[in-house]
């Protein structure tokens, strides 16, 4: 199964081998930014749900796109630098994969649908990069009062939409599925 990705300001449950995105670095650094009652919360809901299989559930806090693709882009070249790189050789191995593996979210599959809540008809910064061939789910509904119902609406409206993905290229159907 996919991921699914509520676009609200850390990680609540992940597929076994999918890291948190807050694994190290920037991401453990900015949650020590939120009050102790937050980071408590959002800390038992990753013990709480650490052993959920199927389906990844991201939920980012303190969290902005554009300063995790920067802090991917200094750790990759803070990695080039240790190796002991030149800067031609260390600007010739920058890739998307390269910056990938040091995204928050590296080992994560990237989301396959994307729900944005409160109405708001944009990304504001949440996973820019992984969400380069997400789906997104748009509806009105605030975040605190986002229902199950809410989420079953978003979730149906997923299959119908995934087809045009694969019609258009961007992206492998999984295994045994019909194009």
């Amino acid at each position: 199964m996919g991921t699914a990705c509520a676009g609200v300001d850390q990680t609540g449950g992940r597929s076994p081998g999918h890291p948190s995105p807050s694994r190290s670095g920037a991401g453990d650094r900015k949650i020590d930014l939120l009050p102790n009652s937050l980071r408590n919360a959002i800390r038992a809901a990753a013990e709480a749900t650490a052993a959920y299989t199927g389906m990844v559930l991201t939920i980012a806090v303190a969290y902005g796109g554009r300063d995790e693709i920067v802090d991917a882009v200094r750790s990759l070249i803070g990695e080039q630098s240790d190796r002991g790189l030149t800067l031609a050789e260390a600007i010739s191995e920058i890739t998307g994969d390269g910056i990938a593996r040091h995204l928050y979210t590296a080992g994560s599959p990237d989301p396959d649908l994307i729900i944005r809540t409160s109405g708001q008809v944009r990304l504001s910064g949440f996973l820019l990069w992984q969400s380069a061939y997400s789906e997104f789910y748009f509806c009105d509904v605030p975040w605190p009062a986002f229902r199950r119902i809410d989420f079953l609406r978003a979730v149906r409206s997923y299959p119908a939409s995934e087809a045009q993905v694969w019609k258009v290229g961007r992206r492998s159907p999984p295994a045994g599925t019909a194009r």
